[in-house]
C-alpha cells in the first residue's frame, strides 16, 4: 500500500512538474486562449485528484498574474 501511494506522488509529481514548465503564453491575441488552455488543464488535474485544493488555487493565481 505505501509502496502505491509512494508511485502515485511521484506521479504527481512528475505532472506538476510537466505543467509547470510549459512555455510562457505567446504575445498578441493568443495569450488569453493560452491562460484558458492552461487553466482547462490545471483543472483537469485537479478534477483527477493530481492537485490539491491549495495547489490548484497557487497554480489558478500564478496563471491569472502572468
Amino acid at each position: 500500500m505505501a509502496q502505491q501511494q509512494y508511485a502515485q506522488q511521484q506521479q504527481q509529481y512528475a505532472q506538476q512538474q510537466q505543467y509547470a514548465q510549459q512555455p510562457p503564453a505567446a504575445a498578441g491575441g493568443d495569450v488569453m486562449q493560452d491562460k484558458l488552455a492552461q487553466l482547462k488543464t490545471l483543472a483537469d488535474l485537479k478534477a483527477q485528484g493530481v492537485l490539491t485544493d491549495a495547489e490548484f488555487e497557487q497554480q489558478k493565481a500564478a496563471i491569472l498574474a502572468g
